[in-house]
Parts: structure tokens; sequence; C-alpha cells
């Protein structure tokens, strides 16, 4: 693949698993001409407002910010910074907007040779959840690293890990659940979103090998491509594992509203 179009399947597979959770929670998904949001209730995921035409016009980012001040929209929006003006940032910042996280998007290709590091302690296992007592444990880690505690719809990540594209992963240590994974395969693109590790159990190599199992698996469902974006914490494990940096992602937030 031409390695220009790298960032626009990043961007892909991570928009198309907003959308997927969104069918999988029996969520509304509204288009407008210059974006898309989704309705979840009182999941915060996915709450960020996406595919955003960063050369919206006034009109429009006065009408969305309206719509955040009152509540009936998330006050998150995601895009790509290379496809992003400066002036973008400026109008945002001048609607009260500020840049809160960028994430770093990454991907790396997969062969049929794709060499994939052993498990070398017998302290770890990974496991596939095929049990619906399962993500309650899974989703709670997932909300205690990643969304200080805020829920998430449990039933619509079950459907999403039981449909043609999606798995969740959990690592083990000595028996105990200390980590996530959450894979969304497109096409030949496989994605990784919500890895976490329990801070008890950090740097114990079990974010490695739950990143292991799932590029062996997806190699071996036949995708072409794994993507990510990445946390400043996760950037050098991902580095390691061999994931290219190909563009970044800002996420911006309203002032005064509730994070």
């Amino acid at each position: 693949m031409n390695e220009k179009l790298i960032p626009d399947i990043i961007e892909s597979n991570l928009f198309s698993l907003y959308k997927a959770f969104a069918d999988a929670g029996d969520y509304n998904v509204i288009k407008h001409a210059s974006y898309t949001r989704i309705e979840t209730g009182k999941s915060a995921f996915p709450r960020n407002i996406f595919q955003i035409d960063t050369g919206m016009d006034d009109d429009a980012l006065s009408e969305l910010t309206r719509l955040i001040k009152d509540g009936e929209a998330s006050p998150f929006l995601i895009f790509r910074d290379d496809n992003a003006p400066v002036v973008f940032a400026e109008r945002l910042k001048e609607n009260n907007f500020r840049q809160v996280m960028k994430w770093p998007g990454m991907a790396i290709p997969l062969y049929d040779d794709l060499k994939i590091m052993a498990v070398d302690d017998k302290n770890i296992a990974i496991r596939k959840i095929e049990d619906k007592r399962e993500i309650d444990t899974w989703t709670g880690m997932v909300e205690k690293v990643l969304f200080n505690g805020k829920r998430l719809d449990r039933q619509a990540l079950q459907t999403l890990a039981y449909s043609q594209g999606g798995a969740l992963y959990t690592g083990f240590l000595n028996g105990m659940a200390a980590g996530t994974l959450l894979s969304w395969s497109a096409g030949q693109v496989t994605g990784f979103y919500m890895i976490t590790t329990l801070p008890e159990f950090r740097k114990k190599g079990i974010a490695r090998q739950m990143m292991q199992t799932a590029l062996r698996d997806a190699s071996s469902a036949g995708c072409r491509y794994a993507v990510l974006e990445s946390t400043q914490m996760g950037l050098s494990l991902y580095q390691r594992a061999g994931f290219k940096e190909y563009c970044s992602f800002s996420i911006y937030w309203m002032l005064g509203k509730d994070q």
C-alpha cells in the first residue's frame, strides 16, 4: 500500500469502530454536513464528535457550539491534524475550545511471516472473551483506567465482541485479570483500542503479550495492517512492537463542560 494512504486507513478504522458501537448499542448516528456525532446516553464511549470538516463555516461551528453548551452534544471534538488548517484551531479557541490530548496515529504491516514474540512468562495468560460473565470484569478495568470510573455500555461492548469484526482480550497475571485490549477489524485493517493495564500490574509484560496475541490473530485472519492511536504512556511499547507513526489526532474540549 502507498504509505500516503495509511493515515486514511488509521482514521477510517477508528471512525468505523465508533459507528459499529453505535449500531451495537442502537444509538442514533447524527450526520451533519460538517461533522458526525453519536448520542450514547450515559455511555462514556464514544463521546467524540468526529468526521469533522475542518473548513466548516462559522454558522456550522456556532451551531455546534450551541448544541454543546445546551448539553445536546458531547464537548469533545476529534480530528486529524494534517487535515486541519491552523485557522481551524484558532477558531476553536475563539469558541472556548482547548486541546486536551494528542494521539499519534500508528500502523504496522502484517505479513504472512510476521514474527510474533512468544509469551516468555508462564504467569501471563491472554484470553479472548467468550463468556458473557467476563464482560463486566473487562469493562470495569477500562472504566477505571481510561474513563475515570465513568460507565460504558456493557451490552453494546458484548454485542461488539461477538460481531464479525470485534474481539475483546483480557490479560491475566497469576490468574488475576490485569489488562484489556479491544480489536476491531474492518476490511483488511484491524485496529487496537482500549489497551489498558491496571496500575498494580504495569511493567510486567502484560500489554506486550496482549498486543502480540492480537497481532497474531489479525495476521491469521488475513488482515494486512494493524493500526492504533497511542497515548504518550503507550508510545514506546508500540514502537518496540514495530508500529510506526504516520499522523496524529487532536482532541479538543469545551471549557467548563464535564470531562
